[in-house]
C-alpha cells in the first residue's frame, strides 16, 4: 500500500509502504509502456521501501509501474494496484500554464517558501527585488521541464547578507512572461 510514483524530468522515484507481513525478503519493480500488468520481467529487485528509474535518457512520462513483494520462501504478493497509486508530475498533475503561487509564510521570518509551475520546458528566472525596483537576489536561472517546483528564500541578498525588514517583490520570468507577487520580511 501507499505505492507512490514522482515522475521527475531525469529519473522517476518509487516509494510504498512495508507490508505488516515480516517475513518480505526483496521488492520487484516491473515497469511497462501500458497500464497492463501481465508476464513481466522485472526491471529490479530492492530490499528498500523505494527505489529511483534512472530512465537512461527516456521520457519520465511514459511508464505505468507496478511493486510486489516476495518473501523469505519465494511467494509473491499481488502488484500494487495502478488505480490507488498516488502520482505527481503525470497526467491531469502537469502543469498547463505557468503560475507563480503566493509565498509561504508570508510575512516571514527567516524564510519563506516560492512555489511556481512550469507547462513546458524552458528557460526560468526566479528573482527578489527589492521595493524600488533594485535586484536583491537571483534564486533560479535554469531551464526547468515541465513540473512544480518550490525556492526558498532565506532572507538575504546575492552577497550573502541579510535584508532589512520591509516589503519585497519576487517575479518568475519564463516563456516570455512575467509574473510577480509580493512578500513581507519582518524582523
Amino acid at each position: 500500500s501507499g505505492f507512490k510514483v514522482d515522475f521527475l524530468s531525469e529519473n522517476n522515484l518509487l516509494s510504498w509502504d512495508a507490508p505488516l507481513d515480516s517475513d518480505v525478503g526483496h521488492y520487484l519493480v516491473f515497469r511497462s509502456p501500458t497500464p497492463v500488468f501481465q508476464d513481466q520481467t522485472p526491471i529490479a529487485q530492492v530490499a528498500e521501501t523505494n527505489w529511483i528509474d534512472g530512465l537512461d535518457g527516456e521520457s519520465a512520462w511514459g511508464f505505468y509501474y507496478w511493486v510486489v513483494a516476495v518473501d523469505h520462501s519465494g511467494n509473491r504478493s499481488l502488484p500494487t494496484a495502478w488505480d490507488s497509486t498516488q502520482t505527481t508530475g503525470v497526467g491531469d498533475a502537469l502543469p498547463t500554464q505557468i503560475r507563480l503561487i503566493a509565498a509561504v509564510p508570508n510575512p516571514f521570518n527567516p524564510t519563506t517558501t516560492i512555489s511556481y509551475d512550469i507547462p513546458r520546458e524552458q528557460q526560468v528566472r526566479l528573482s527578489v527585488y527589492g521595493i524600488d525596483g533594485k535586484l536583491v537576489k537571483v534564486l533560479v536561472d535554469e531551464i526547468r521541464g515541465v513540473g512544480s517546483y518550490q525556492a526558498i528564500w532565506s532572507g538575504k541578498d546575492t552577497s550573502g547578507r541579510t535584508v532589512a525588514s520591509g516589503t519585497y517583490v519576487y517575479r518568475l520570468e519564463t516563456g516570455g512572461k512575467s509574473l510577480q507577487k509580493t512578500m513581507t520580511l519582518i524582523k
